[in-house]
């Protein structure tokens, strides 16, 4: 029972790490800053993204009320394939679900999410 709780606890640890490891390893085509514009029902502007190698991001939002103008801290970066994932969380009690397409050939990121119930349309640009 104590030998069979062990591996439990080593397997758990050994994927927690490779999890870790993907997220903290974002491919380079991703790395960098990534300009475009947002839309949720009526809604639209400007929005900016910055990805880091070690799988962290930021992302700022102009004339959306329920963000600030100043840069937001992503969460729950994954990439799985061509598609990149993130959340983003809001003043209030909502968060930004985005769910996007890399098309590497474009130097795009283009698809959507839910906010607050309602669908977005995102697309961005590579800058550098």
């Amino acid at each position: 029972m104590i030998i069979m709780k062990k591996i439990s606890l080593c397997l758990v640890l050994l994927l927690s790490a490779i999890n870790y490891a993907i997220a903290q390893n974002l491919p380079p085509s991703l790395q960098g800053n990534w300009s475009g514009v947002w839309y949720v029902g009526m809604s639209s502007g400007k929005v900016n993204l910055r990805l880091d190698a070690n799988g962290g991001g930021r992302i700022s939002f102009t004339n959306f009320e329920e963000f600030s103008d100043n840069d937001i801290p992503i969460s729950k970066l994954s990439v799985e394939g061509d598609t990149v994932k993130f959340s983003v969380p809001s003043n209030g009690n909502a968060e930004f679900s985005i769910n996007l397409k890399f098309k590497q050939e474009a130097k795009s990121l283009d698809g959507g999410g839910k906010f607050d119930g309602a669908g977005a349309k995102i697309v961005f640009n590579k800058v550098d």
